[in-house]
């Protein structure tokens, strides 16, 4: 486990396994944070949203063909 950064803090045995409660020892800073990506209780991301109202007032797409872009419904959009 030190090569993960990780410190066994207890083990439960079972017959047919083993459980380890680790502690981070050496916090990861290469791991992103996934709140950064939206604000709480968003249905889209904000990259999402511009990249939605580009394409409707440059390109002039559609909502329906937005929507299939991103993969969700109407109602999201």
């Amino acid at each position: 486990m030190d090569d993960l950064g990780l410190e066994v803090v207890d083990q439960q045995l079972h017959p047919d396994h083993a459980m380890l409660l680790c502690r981070v020892v050496d916090p990861d800073d290469w791991c992103q944070d996934p709140t950064a990506a939206a604000a709480s209780r968003v249905k889209l991301s904000t990259q999402a949203v511009v990249w939605a109202l580009k394409i409707v007032v440059i390109d002039r797409m559609s909502i329906a063909r937005i929507t299939a872009g991103l993969g969700v419904s109407w109602n999201t959009v």
